[in-house]
């Protein structure tokens, strides 16, 4: 405990942990009230603590309790990192990185916190890759009834043709990837990938 270690009695038990390895570490850990904090390498605002200075202690990104806890956790990063959560209420937010468009919003803005995104209440699962080994993100997630019964979207950087449609450009805005029938994929359980600086 103390001012660079974990204070159990101001912050609770912590119930899960994330960490981005290498030379720009990052942790994310929440606790079981639903309040989610960071510390580490903070370039252009992408822990989500609402700055861009580097966080040598545990620092509050949000206390998802108020949305229901959350669902789904992903997070990518080299120098750079992009993440998203679905909270348990279905709402989808992204902080971080959005050079790629990767947040879905037709736009490039990076976002220093936790910022929904569109007004859906059905997301059930996302995921976040860097295609390239770069600075930029591509984001999948899937939106349905449930974990199984669902459609795949996609937004961010369409290097190596990640999003299966034939081009590997930038999509700034969702869209949904369709197979080689032009049919919508859906019923999606998991997606993987080789990132090229590690992705989930």
């Amino acid at each position: 405990s103390g001012v660079h270690g974990w204070d159990q009695a101001a912050f609770g038990n912590p119930v899960d942990i994330w960490a981005t390895g290498g030379t720009y570490g990052r942790v994310y850990t929440l606790t079981q009230t639903g309040k989610m904090y960071a510390c580490g390498y903070n370039v252009g605002g992408d822990l989500g603590v609402g700055d861009s200075s580097n966080k040598t202690a545990w620092t509050l990104v949000k206390d998802w309790g108020t949305e229901g806890g959350i669902k789904k956790f992903a997070t990518c990063a080299n120098q750079y990192s992009s993440s998203a959560v679905i909270a348990g209420n279905g709402t989808l937010w992204m902080w971080g990185n959005n050079s790629a468009g990767n947040f879905g919003e037709g736009d490039t803005t990076d976002h220093t916190s936790p910022t929904r995104v569109g007004s859906d209440a059905d997301w059930q699962n996302c995921w976040i890759f860097n295609p390239s080994g770069d600075g930029t993100f591509s984001f999948f997630g899937t939106r349905g009834s449930s974990q199984i019964s669902n459609n795949l979207w996609f937004a961010g950087a369409g290097a190596n043709y990640i999003s299966g449609q034939g081009t590997n450009g930038n999509q700034s805005s969702f869209v949904q990837p369709l197979d080689s029938y032009g049919v919508a994929i859906t019923n999606i359980v998991n997606v993987k990938a080789y990132s090229g600086t590690g992705g989930n």
